[in-house]
């Protein structure tokens, strides 16, 4: 893993796993992977045969020159290397493992409109738990270690290598959930990366409602004349 970013969520990941053989998908905090966002996708395997994003970063958008949001894994490979992801993310989720894998942007229009310039790469996968407890997410990315053209076309990725690396876990923790970690105070901005954060609770002092429930308020007050009960009703 030379890339920064591809340290940085395999980091966040392998933090998260706790000796187990994956995290859960709700587990991932973008607030910890900020940097990396751009260049990051979660695949989902709906079967063997079928892996398609789920999401995709910005960054990824823009250097494939497509929204791969549903679209099947192969989708961000060129044809050389067509099949080839869909095997490694079997081999992910099945063993489980970690796929690192050395690539090369190449042109997405192929021979008819070459790019100048093919930069290198590198890609990872990451086993994930969904919310229903199948090992059936993938969490990647996708960090090109040489900068496109500034002409370039829109690219897709060419396997020039990988590696699978075997993950070791107790097999007792598989499954379960990690405790939660204190909570950080420099989470205060995390309205930045998720949800907005939630204003603080002020206690609202209780109005008194007065209800007049016997005689006339307004009558004058005589002899033998019962004075008003009043109650008191807090909304």
């Amino acid at each position: 893993m030379d890339h920064q970013s591809t340290r940085a969520i395999y980091e966040h990941w392998e933090s998260l796993r706790a000796e187990r053989d994956a995290p859960f998908r709700s587990e991932i905090d973008p607030r910890r992977i900020s940097a990396a966002l751009e260049s990051m996708f979660i695949l989902e395997q709906l079967d063997p045969d079928d892996v398609r994003f789920r999401l995709a970063g910005t960054g990824l958008v823009a250097l494939l020159g497509i929204e791969p949001r549903g679209m099947i894994a192969d989708a961000v490979m060129d044809e050389a290397s067509a099949g080839q992801i869909l095997q490694l993310a079997r081999q992910v989720t099945a063993e489980p493992a970690i796929a690192v894998m050395r690539v090369k942007g190449v042109s997405a229009f192929g021979a008819a409109r070459p790019a100048p310039f093919e930069p290198r790469g590198e890609m990872i996968l990451l086993p994930m738990r969904s919310e229903l407890g199948g090992r059936d997410r993938i969490l990647g990315a996708i960090n090109m270690l040489e900068p496109p053209a500034p002409d370039s076309p829109p690219l897709r990725m060419r396997l020039m290598g990988a590696k699978m690396l075997p993950i070791e876990f107790d097999p007792a923790r598989c499954g379960r959930r990690a405790p939660a970690p204190p909570q950080d105070r420099r989470d205060k901005d995390a309205g930045r990366f998720l949800a907005e954060a939630p204003a603080p609770f002020a206690r609202r002092r209780p109005t008194a409602v007065l209800t007049p429930i016997e005689g006339n308020p307004e009558a004058p007050r005589g002899e033998g004349r019962p004075r008003p009960a009043l109650r008191v009703v807090k909304d």
